[in-house]
């Protein structure tokens, strides 16, 4: 784990690349499938990631003892081949900061935070909240800023988080980029910054120089472990060669647009996460899926049908465009910075 008073240096010197989370899998009879969860954490491992991150695919279905093993579960999978976080966000602040020590003992680099919405109330209280989480801790934070809590959080307020020794990074889940990169001003002289959607991401890595893409499911969504773009196009902006990296993104479109409307619901005014459809976006591409626990709703066996059929064809539409059968996808890699 990384020391709360050594969490900053650390971040930005570590936080670098693409970082994604696999979803939490389950048994047809509800309990944790720890295999599936390995076979995901191995195949996002040789799509070529820098770090991944677990634990916010359906926390609200599961008790704290079974976050906390499968936590471990994740963890042991991922057995330092590549940088590792976990959410540990509860109602409960003192459970928050039990579920963050769990994770240092057991490995884990850093946890990731929101402010549930309980302690969302006012902005004073999302200040108290993370103030009492670092303090009964020894961990780097990373913030995670989204409208699920019931509040995004404002400049000022992250301009007084940053300033906490353990808080070393924000995830700044939202959909607004004038929004976001007021967010960037106030903090990224202190902490690491990531506007994590994939829709942005050349702009934030052309205009923020942003150095780590924290968990968007592009990262397996939009390419597998033999069709890697999204890991291309990063490379070439790391690189400077932005003209390079804008004709591989663009191309990328129609599956991006499938991808994105997923999506929309997050952006709703009856927002919930489309875990169940990412789980089955995910069996196409070639990793565990399966069903969602009750209260979340699993798909009708024809509307899943439907939707991995257009996954399918999207994908097929998507690999035939010429971008994808020349230089400069075909080129030699260059290293991740």
């Amino acid at each position: 784990m990384t020391k709360a008073r050594e969490a900053k240096a650390w971040a930005f010197e570590n936080l670098r690349g693409l970082y994604v989370s696999p979803l939490t899998i389950f048994h047809d009879d509800d309990t944790l499938d720890e295999q599936g969860l390995a076979f995901n954490v191995d195949y996002l491992v040789r799509i070529g990631v820098t770090g991944l991150g677990y634990g916010h695919g359906e926390p609200w279905s599961m008790s704290l003892q079974e976050r906390k093993t499968s936590a471990e579960h994740f963890l042991k999978a991922v057995g330092g081949r590549v940088k590792a976080y976990v959410h540990t966000f509860d109602h409960s602040a003192p459970d928050t900061a039990d579920l963050s020590n769990h994770a240092a003992a057991h490995g884990a680099d850093l946890v990731m935070i929101e402010p549930p919405y309980e302690w969302a109330k006012s902005e004073t209280m999302i200040y108290q909240f993370y103030k009492y989480v670092a303090d009964n801790t020894d961990v780097g934070i990373i913030l995670l800023n989204t409208p699920h809590s019931g509040r995004i959080m404002s400049p000022d307020l992250l301009d007084r988080l940053a300033d906490i020794p353990a808080v070393c990074a924000i995830k700044d889940g939202i959909n607004d980029w004038t929004t976001a990169r007021s967010h960037w001003e106030k903090v990224h002289d202190r902490i690491v910054f990531s506007l994590p959607r994939e829709e942005e991401a050349l702009a934030c890595l052309m205009y923020l120089k942003q150095q780590v893409q924290l968990g968007t499911s592009a990262v397996f969504c939009l390419q597998t472990q033999d069709w890697k773009p999204v890991k291309r196009y990063v490379e070439l902006a790391y690189e400077g060669r932005y003209e390079d990296a804008f004709k591989i993104w663009a191309a990328l479109g129609p599956l991006r647009d499938l991808w994105s409307s997923m999506h929309a619901v997050l952006w709703s005014a009856n927002a919930e996460h489309p875990v169940v459809w990412a789980k089955a976006w995910c069996e196409v591409m070639g990793m565990k899926g399966g069903k969602v626990r009750a209260p979340g709703r699993n798909l009708e066996p024809e509307v899943k049908a439907e939707f991995q059929k257009r996954i399918r064809e999207t994908l097929a539409r998507t690999q035939a465009d010429p971008v994808f059968h020349s230089a400069p996808f075909l080129a030699e890699a260059v290293a991740t910075r």
